[in-house]
């Protein structure tokens, strides 16, 4: 099974796409004054995605027959479930999450690595982690929170690390 560890923010978001698009979103949401409830709360978290980067997250999967884990501090949010499920009808097929805290993401990496039948895997994150070694580096196609997030360059990398074994 080829598995992608994905971050959300820095790679599914950017810097700009907050800036230009975040507050006239809410403000339209706002305007529609839906009542409060986890639907509610589930719509204003996926507004922080960008449905471009989505878009390209989706070529990858489909290229390589891969398989998402979240390795986002988004896996702990209450909301979690609902967003998987949106993000799973949307043909994201996300099937698991790391368990680790936010300063040592790669533990969580290698436990799910060790713990399950993963065959080939890359990471999609805009950071580096201090306990990211040099496999996991290796594995790594970062992104920039600053710049785009996740680019038709790296789906290109992306893509060619899961093909190449």
């Amino acid at each position: 099974m080829n598995v992608i560890f994905l971050d959300i923010d820095g790679v599914l978001n950017y810097q700009n796409y907050f800036i230009n698009n975040h507050d006239y979103f809410l403000h339209k949401i706002d305007k529609i004054r839906y009542k409060s409830s986890i639907l509610q709360h589930v719509r204003r978290q996926l507004m922080d995605i960008d449905y471009e980067k989505l878009h390209l997250l989706k070529d990858i999967i489909d290229v390589t027959d891969s398989k998402v884990v979240v390795i986002s501090s988004w896996k702990s949010l209450v909301i979690y479930s609902y967003i998987v499920r949106i993000l799973n009808s949307l043909g994201i097929p996300i099937i698991g999450r790391t368990y680790d805290n936010i300063f040592n993401r790669g533990m969580g990496i290698k436990k799910y690595l060790i713990n399950h039948d993963v065959s080939n895997y890359i990471i999609i994150d805009d950071e580096i982690f201090d306990d990211y070694d040099e496999e996991l580096l290796s594995r790594l196609v970062k992104t920039n929170f600053y710049d785009v997030g996740l680019s038709k360059e790296h789906k290109t990398k992306a893509i060619k690390l899961l093909k190449n074994n």
